[in-house]
């Protein structure tokens, strides 16, 4: 894999397990995001959702694989998928627990993050591990990518 790509990749694990970790502690807005779309609006189904979520971002940051960056670009593209009808009903997303009206913006970050996450599948991803093996200037200055990207995007 590029190693250009593993900041990236490693970005959009994180993403997925901060939003599964903030549907598991408040479900409330992405249950009813369920409603919008057609689903059975239970809080039930947005923590096993959730669940999945962190277990698929915890798999692609320790022991990334061609199927878990696939399951991770599914994820990202239904995401896009659910976030674009979610903004032409003007109802908020939940994805990361709160009230949060959903967006284009949202929506292009959810196909970006499935694009990495697809290419990742092929091209085979590292772990963040790897990134602990660099040289400390170079791991320093990969970590605080990392963290700036997340944030940035969680923001």
């Amino acid at each position: 894999m590029s190693e250009a790509l593993t900041v990236p990749f490693a970005t959009a694990a994180l993403v997925l397990c901060i939003a599964g970790l903030a549907k598991l502690r408040s479900p409330g807005s992405a249950v009813r995001a369920l409603g919008v779309i057609g689903l059975p609006p239970r809080a039930g189904l947005v923590r096993a959702g959730a669940l999945g979520e962190l277990a698929v971002g915890l798999a692609c940051l320790g022991h990334p694989a061609a199927v878990t960056a696939g399951a991770m670009a599914a994820l990202y593209a239904a995401f896009c998928a659910v976030s674009l009808v979610l903004v032409r009903e003007g109802s908020s997303c939940g994805c990361f627990g709160a009230e949060s009206p959903a967006s284009l913006l949202q929506t292009a970050i959810s196909a970006c993050l499935a694009a990495i996450a697809l290419t990742a599948a092929v091209m085979g991803p590292h772990g963040t591990g790897w990134l602990f093996t660099r040289p400390l200037n170079l791991g320093f200055v990969l970590l605080l990518g990392l963290a700036t990207s997340v944030y940035a995007i969680v923001l």
